[in-house]
Order: structure tokens, then sequence, then C-alpha cells
């Protein structure tokens, strides 16, 4: 018994030692390993030498998850290297320190002292220096008018998407001079996206002249002869709700075109026109749409609930409808149901969904 409890004893005292120890060792080793192993190149960037800056930055970087990298600020000390670096003129050091400091995110015990306007400058000066990458993340992290100066550089160098989303920075900024010189270059360097989107900005512009309408029609219709669905229903828009002139007929071949090639907006739009000069055609066309989107079903339902010529009020089949487009995830249709049930929240509901609802056909099927 006596030699039982001796053993005991000396196991909790040699787990005790191990308990604390072994952290002990761990850090010792921790550091012990990072100083000797790196040594050279820790001299040889305090010498001044931006490369082994560079290096002992990126041996910190890699180690600097876990609680020991936490412990030791091995992410600080990667940041102050490649600092280090980035002033020796490392565009690459620079990359990564305005990485670290403005996006990354690292778990240290001590404050680097780095604040978001030096990161911001080091990516600048990595951008400066053919950094891409570096360009790019200044681009996502900066003010609009610095964002776009970055792009506009992006985008000289041919990087594609950086011309669309300097597109969008004139575009949101109101510029649409600088918008519309951009996709012209665009355009006249082959892409066709960006000539159906040239082609409809000068078609639906503000300001535009007949000759700006005139080369626009041209793109889109272009665009829509090679097969670009969304450019056949934009110039269908053209025709039916302006800014040329009024032609139901053409546009709706437009739909149809576009709709064959599997534009279900156009779908929609295309029985929405029919409903006035052929409301048969207009349910066999919503028919088919029902089957890969609600949209579709929910059209058939407003038609049979509300009726129209040659297509008589069918209050069981409208339910059949909504209940297909409520299974498919529809829940202005599942408010439907119960609004045709006379629950008040249910038509509530409704009620405030179709006044931002896009794609509806309004006037005397709304609820």
């Amino acid at each position: 018994m006596g030699d039982l409890r001796l053993d005991f004893a000396i196991f909790k005292l040699t787990m005790a030692i191990a308990v604390v120890v072994f952290p002990i060792a761990v850090l010792i080793y921790a550091v012990s390993s990072c100083d000797l192993r790196k040594r050279g190149d820790k001299h040889a960037c305090r010498d001044g030498s931006a490369a082994p800056c560079l290096a002992v930055g990126h041996f910190y970087e890699e180690r600097a998850d876990g609680f020991v990298a936490t412990m030791l600020s091995n992410a600080t000390t990667a940041k102050q290297y490649y600092d280090r670096a980035c002033k020796l003129d490392s565009s690459a050091g620079c990359a990564r320190f305005g990485h670290m400091v403005v996006s990354g995110s690292y778990d240290t015990m001590r404050d680097d002292g780095f604040t978001r306007a030096d990161g911001m400058a080091a990516l600048a000066k990595a951008c400066d220096g053919g950094e891409l990458d570096a360009c790019r993340e200044l681009a996502g992290v900066a003010e609009p008018a610095q964002a776009a100066a970055v792009l506009a550089k992006l985008c000289d160098r041919n990087d594609k998407g950086s011309c669309d989303k300097l597109v969008v920075a004139y575009q949101t900024s109101g510029d649409a001079k600088r918008a519309t010189e951009l996709l012209t270059r665009l355009c006249d360097a082959g892409n066709r996206d960006d000539c159906r989107e040239l082609g409809n900005t000068l078609l639906t512009g503000s300001d535009a002249s007949e000759a700006d309408r005139a080369r626009g029609t041209a793109l889109l219709t272009k665009a829509c002869d090679d097969g670009a669905a969304p450019a056949c229903r934009e110039l269908a828009k053209a025709y039916v709700d302006g800014p040329l002139p009024a032609d139901p007929a053409h546009a709706g071949e437009l739909l149809a075109k576009a709709c064959n090639h599997g534009d279900l907006d156009a779908c929609f739009e295309q029985g929405k026109l029919l409903l006035a000069s052929d409301p048969a055609k207009a349910v066999e066309v919503f028919t088919a749409e029902c089957e890969h989107d609600d949209r579709g079903c929910d059209a058939l339902g407003d038609v049979y609930r509300v009726g129209v010529d040659g297509v008589p009020r069918d209050r069981k089949r409208a339910r059949s409808f909504y209940q297909s487009a409520c299974r498919a995830g529809s829940e202005f249709d599942c408010n439907k149901i119960k609004c045709s049930d006379g629950d008040s929240d249910g038509c509530f509901k409704v009620h405030m969904a179709q006044r931002d609802r896009l794609f509806r056909l309004g006037g005397a099927f709304d609820m």
C-alpha cells in the first residue's frame, strides 16, 4: 500500500513538473529557433538589404497563427520586417506590410503602433512599384476617388476586371461621360458585353443625341443577333417604354428571341406584352416559364384570378398556380393564398410587396 502511495506521489510530481516545464520549453524552443535560423537575415536587414528583411517577414508571418505565435507576437515582428523592407524600396515588402495592416486579421500580445494610414501608404507604394495585387487590394479599401484612380491604372494595364469596376465607379459617381468613353474603348477592343452595355447607355441616356440613339440601337441589335439575350430584351424595352418609336410587334419578336435563348426576364415581359393582343398566347408563354420560374406561375395565377378575353376566370386554377409558386419558395404567392382565404395580414404583406415587385402584371391584376 505504501509503495502505491509513493508511486502516485511521484506521478503527481512528474505531471506537475511537465505542466510547468513543457510550455516553457516550447516557448524557449520557438524563440531560440526563430532567432538562430534567421539571425543572418536579421543582421543583413539591419545593414540595409531589403531581400533579407522580406525573408524574415515571411518567416514570422507564416508562423503568425496559434497560441504560441500570439504570445510571441509573430505578426507584429512580421510587420516590422516588412515595413523595413518597404522603406528599403521593396515593392513586395510594401505589399505584404500594407496587407497585414489594412486587411489582415492577426492576433498579437503586443501593440505594433502601425496605423491604417501607414498600411494604405504602403499599398499605394507597392502599386506604384508594379504589384498588381496590391493595386487591386488598394482599390477595394480606398475611398471612391482614390479607388477610381487605382482602377484606371489597372485598366490601362488591360486588367479587364478593373475596367469593369471602373465603369461602375464612374456610373455610380454620375460621371456618365467618362463611363461612356471607357465603354467605347472596351467595345472597340472587341468586348461584346461592353458593346451591349455601351449600346444600352447610349440609347437610354438622358442627354443622348439622335446619333447616340442610332449607334446604341445598332450596337444592341448586333449584340442581340450575336446571341446576347439581355441585348434583345433591352432593345425591346426601348420599343415599348421609349426612347425608340413604339413598336410592340417588333418588341414582341425581340422578347421571344431572348426568351428562346433562356432569358426568363424576357419570357415574363413577352407574356405581359401579349396579354393585350393575344391572351391565349400569353398563357402559353407563362405556362412554359412556370416550369422554370415561379414568376410565370404567379402570372398565371393572376390571369386566372382576374380573367381576360378568351381566358375565363377560374379561382381554383389561380390558387393551384399560386401554390406552385409558393412551393417553389415565393413568399409573395404564399401570402396571396392567405389573402384569398381572407387573412388580412397576408393581404397587407401582398400589398406591401407589390409596390416594389419588378416582375408583376400590375393594374387590374394586383390584389
